[in-house]
């Protein structure tokens, strides 16, 4: 087992449950948030290790997440993984706000494990001002 804890943000509750469940099975920890607002206020609370998010939200979209999870000292080091089902979605803007992977829904199970297993275990480096 891992033991590695990781929080999944999304508020479509089948989605959420197979993400869990699919973590699980992998023998990570699943803390799950259904919005903006809960999904900052756990971030900071387990400080989990590694944070997977939508960007469709109630309460706070995806993006306002991941700028506000960016600024937060306790928070910032702590790798995002973006998930959407958005046809136009900028992967380049995300990146740069500090995402470290943006998958396309619906994900392909083997590459977003592998990315979930590389990123687990790391910090990301402080963003450089502009």
């Amino acid at each position: 087992m891992t033991n590695k804890k990781i929080l999944v943000v999304e508020d479509h509750k089948d989605s959420c449950m197979w993400i869990s469940a699919v973590l699980r099975q992998s023998g990570f920890t699943a803390v799950e948030a259904s919005d903006g607002t809960m999904a900052v206020r756990l971030a900071r609370s387990e400080q989990p290790d590694l944070i997977l998010l939508d960007l469709h939200l109630p309460c706070g979209n995806g993006q306002f997440v991941l700028e506000s999870l960016k600024k937060q000292e306790s928070c910032r080091h702590i790798p995002v993984i973006i998930m959407s089902g958005e046809a136009d979605l900028d992967e380049n803007a995300l990146l740069e706000m500090g995402a470290v992977e943006v998958f396309h829904k619906p994900v392909e199970v083997h590459a977003f494990l592998r990315a979930i297993k590389e990123w687990a275990g790391k910090s990301v480096p402080e963003l450089q001002p502009a």
